[in-house]
């Protein structure tokens, strides 16, 4: 079927004109009638084809491009002439009598089927799709759609896909993705925010105000032919509207040579170089010292040289060298003599060079040469010079290097081979796609969804720039929360001590207001024994004159010997003996508010002697005990209530203190053993408080009291470890075989294998999770959420109470901690507990209900077996992480506390694995309620 199609191609350059006449000039032959609106016409006698010629296009190119340098040309200098260029020739194409008279045509035979137009700066031109009511082909000469990429749906892919206009390889570096991230996004802009106004601008003066803008008509492009291949260029992901035509006109290239040369290239029998800079750039105008640098490589050469050079002569030109204004390419390329091709690294003579097998000596100047002659490197078919740095020798070594290494010419074969090798012929591809177009009125089928959304949408800048508001916001929430608490526990004296490194492996940034107390004790010394008695509980730990005589009466010989050597390093300062004084607590602070904590540093104590950084003695190490400090007051001290002994008494309303025992950290050699350390610290309290009477019983026993020691793991450790790893093991082969051989459950093959693989998927278990459940028919989503948001309370909850327990904060805050509103919500909330069960018996009922409703009965033993199977897993999971790794995850005086379920879980182990520790053992519960 014949069709009339509109091509325009208004850019003057002889290699850009070259590809798109050989497509029109083939789809005439196909028997479409052809018009041609072009600034180099091809005056060629073609039957249904009629050519337009734009020959105020070359002259307002000269205008603007000639004054250009080629060693300082670069894009971002030349772009704003072409945006002027463009200008001109959009205002001049409209303005053509002959568009204006295909525009007002009301004859039907007149009717254009298709247009063509070459894409670059001639946006307004795509105004004519609609116009005309006609389907438009965009055609590209470059190897690359990165301009009008995203506008046809099509992403950048700045991190491994280069800007045609930069100099990088798919490997580029850190800083290499930078720029070429700035050339995209710089470019990018330019187009849109310089060339589309001045391109609308246009569009206005021909067609009025009331205009589409640009950036909507590139819809109307529902295909781009692009001059590439993927052995040509960069491997990037391409929408099916994106044909790669690389190559296309390589068949019907005029291989024919005049005599004079072809009697010259014969007579080569070393063999010749042809040398040429393409329709674009001309060596004339390289500059005296590169002109002169060639010429002197050249006279070293035992081969012919042929240069198209636009000059009748050239001074001092060797022997060996012929030039001539116009030289058939394709023929001299085609000739069995040639060894090499000087070029400048355009598209269509890379084509016709490897085409022809010959391998290639880059010069890039501009634009995508640079990017074509790093993918012929990559290749291992070209060399590239530098037009900044060449001289002689640099041209002369790489000539050598490509003609002596055949493996440059073994390349170049190879890669025609490939080009070569593929189901059509890009010609015959292209005519195919044409009449594709032109058949189904468009490629509307073909259409994407991201040519209708925002560049932001695209990009998912808005999902990401979410996310990090978001973060943003929870950490502002989580430091006001933060400065407020800690405004709040200043202002009413939570905060009284200074505990360092006490639960874990972490440092409190507290800073602690000591009082100026001695001055305070020494004004106590003269009143009554109640005060005296004030005046020396604190005071034993400071009794070392008196700690020198108990020393000598410590009972087990190696401690007595190494506290002696701490004794006597410390009275001369010695850096290793003051660490056990100053890993210990000292002055007792805020007790009255409630810190019955006192817990000296822990890790400085353990650390002692491990690494030897301060040359402590061999056999000397660090072993932190925390003891209890029992004090009981006479029923007498109570009589008055204004006295702080009423602190002492034992009373059980809420918000009233009461002191019952003081927790005491001390560092102590580690030969020492807990029950010593208890007798030595006993005889010091009833020396500091004799004559009193105050009762201090202190106690210290073996499991409050640690040293360091390496890590080690009994076999059912490493029994736990081995299931946890094959665990993981089975998620990640099963999410991966998931992934890979199967998007959709019903695509894997229905074995025992995939029901492993199904139930250990992370992307199967998420779809369930995600997914509308057994009955879709019925939306729970409701009842869910409410249960999911009852879970969280309770868990913040459990969360609060550790924290508010834990030592960082004073007993006495916990005390009044329970009573605030902000708290309530949390820790005075069994509702939340009764919601949450509440909502986990409804859905099992229903879960009855329809089964009941389905096979009219219910086999509950299966369904207690499955409900066992399904939670037993996870279930053991946590019972063996607390009987095995868990007191080993961590250190610290209170370390102990929080590894209590260890014991548990060890003798009641079995009664939680088979449910029935509501019965038996039901003071050794494990952590179970966020499972079951």
């Amino acid at each position: 079927m014949a069709s009339r199609i509109l091509a325009i191609f208004p850019y003057p350059s002889y290699s850009h004109q070259v590809l798109h006449h050989s497509l029109t000039q083939a789809l005439a032959e196909h028997g479409h009638e052809l018009i041609v609106f072009t600034a180099n016409p091809m005056n060629k006698n073609i039957t249904n084809y009629h050519e337009v010629p734009l020959i105020f296009s070359n002259e307002e190119y000269k205008k603007i491009f000639n004054h250009f340098d080629m060693k300082r040309l670069d894009f971002w200098s030349f772009s704003p002439g072409l945006y002027r260029f463009g200008e001109i020739i959009c205002d001049a194409t409209l303005s053509h009598q002959k568009m204006q008279r295909l525009l007002s045509s009301k004859d039907s035979s007149e009717k254009i089927d298709l247009i063509i137009v070459s894409m670059l700066y001639w946006d307004s031109l795509y105004y004519l799709s609609d116009k005309l009511d006609a389907p438009l082909i965009g055609l590209t000469t470059f190897p690359d759609i990165s301009i009008h990429g995203p506008m046809m749906g099509n992403p950048l892919y700045s991190s491994y896909v280069p800007n045609y206009l930069t100099p990088y390889s798919d490997e580029m570096n850190f800083f290499q993705r930078i720029n070429n991230l700035y050339f995209n996004l710089r470019q990018q802009y330019e187009y849109y925010m310089v060339n589309l106004p001045i391109q609308e601008r246009v569009l206005k003066k021909h067609f009025g105000n009331d205009v589409p803008p640009i950036s909507q008509l590139f819809k109307r492009i529902c295909m781009a032919f692009v001059n590439g291949h993927p052995y040509l260029t960069y491997l990037r992901p391409l929408l099916p509207n994106v044909i790669q035509i690389g190559g296309l006109r390589l068949t019907k290239m005029n291989k024919t040579l005049p005599t004079e040369l072809k009697t010259i290239l014969d007579k080569s029998i070393r063999g010749f170089i042809y040398f040429s800079l393409g329709s674009n750039f001309k060596s004339v105008n390289l500059g005296s010292n590169i002109i002169n640098a060639f010429l002197q490589a050249f006279s070293e050469l035992p081969y012919q040289i042929i240069w198209k050079f636009e000059s009748d002569s050239i001074a001092k030109k060797p022997d060996n060298v012929y030039i001539n204004t116009w030289l058939p390419q394709q023929g001299i390329l085609a000739h069995p003599n040639i060894k090499l091709f000087i070029y400048q690294g355009g598209l269509q003579s890379s084509e016709e060079a490897i085409d022809s097998g010959v391998p290639l000596l880059g010069f890039p100047i501009f634009s995508d040469q640079f990017y074509n002659l790093n993918i012929l490197i990559k290749r291992g078919v070209a060399r590239a010079l530098d037009i900044n740095t060449i001289d002689k020798n640099q041209i002369k070594e790489n000539i050598q290097e490509i003609i002596q290494n055949s493996s440059y010419r073994d390349n170049t074969i190879k890669l025609r081979k490939l080009l070569e090798d593929r189901p059509q012929h890009p010609m015959k591809q292209a005519i195919w796609w044409v009449e594709h177009v032109i058949r189904h009125k468009g490629t509307h089928h073909l259409h994407t969804r991201s040519q209708d959304l925002p560049w932001y949408t695209v990009e998912l800048v808005d999902v990401f720039g979410f996310f990090v508001v978001l973060i943003v916001l929870l950490f502002l929430l989580g430091w006001t929360l933060w400065r407020l608490a800690i405004a709040m526990i200043k202002a009413q004296g939570w905060i009284t001590f200074n505990f360092g490194k006490c639960l874990s492996n972490s440092q409190s940034d507290i800073q602690v207001q000591h009082l100026p107390i001695n001055n305070f004790m020494n004004s106590l010394k003269s009143l009554n024994y109640e005060t005296q008695d004030v005046y020396k509980l604190p005071m034993f730990t400071q009794s070392i004159d008196r700690l020198s005589l108990e020393i000598d009466d410590i009972r087990e010989d190696k401690c007595r010997d190494h506290a002696k050597l701490i004794f006597n390093h410390l009275q001369n300062v010695t850096r290793w003996a003051i660490k056990f004084y100053d890993a210990s607590a000292k002055f007792p602070e805020g007790v009255l508010g409630g810190s019955t904590y006192q817990f000296g540093n822990f890790d400085e104590c353990l650390n002692i002697g491990v690494d030897n950084y301060d040359n402590v003695p061999l056999g000397i190490h660090g072993k932190y005990c925390l003891g209890e400090m029992t004090i009981e007051v006479p029923e007498f001290y109570f009589i008055r209530n204004d006295t702080i002994w009423v602190n002492f008494k034992k009373k059980y309303e809420r918000y009233d203190n009461t002191i019952s025992k003081l927790h005491w950290g001390i560092c102590v050699p580690a030969s020492c053993s807990a029950n010593e350390i208890q007798r030595v610290v006993k005889r010091l309290t009833d020396y500091v408080f004799e004559g009193t009477d105050l009762i201090v019983s202190p106690v210290i026993t073996n499991e409050k009291c640690y040293s360091k020691e390496p890590l080690t793991a009994d076999v059912y450790d490493i029994i736990y470890i081995a299931v946890i790893l094959t665990i993981v093991m089975l998620i990640v082969v099963s999410t991966l075989f998931h992934a890979i051989c199967g998007k959709n459950d019903k695509q894997l093959p229905q074995n025992m294998f995939h029901q492993i693989s199904n139930a250990f998927s992370m992307i199967s278990n998420f779809k369930k999770l995600c997914g509308p459940g057994h009955d879709s028919n019925l939306n729970l989503n409701c009842i869910s959420g409410i249960k999911f948001l009852a879970m969280v309370f309770i868990i913040a909850g459990h969360c609060l109470v550790f924290i508010i327990g834990g030592p960082i904060l004073n007993m006495d805050y916990w005390e009044q901690a329970v009573g605030k509103a902000e708290n309530a919500i949390f820790l005075n909330s069994p509702l939340l507990v009764d919601t949450f069960l509440f909502l986990s018996g409804l859905l099992f009922a229903r879960i009855l209900l329809h089964e009941l409703d389905k096979r009219k009965s219910v086999n509950f033993i299966f369904l207690y077996i499955f409900r066992y199977i399904r939670l037993t897993p996870a279930y053991l999971i946590i019972v063996g992480l607390y009987a095995t790794w868990l007191p080993k995850l961590g250190s610290g005086p209170l370390w102990s506390r929080m590894i209590e379920e260890k014991a548990r879980c060890q003798t009641s182990w079995w009664t939680n694995i088979i449910y029935i520790n509501n019965y038996i053992n039901t003071d050794k519960l494990v952590s179970t309620l966020y499972l079951l």
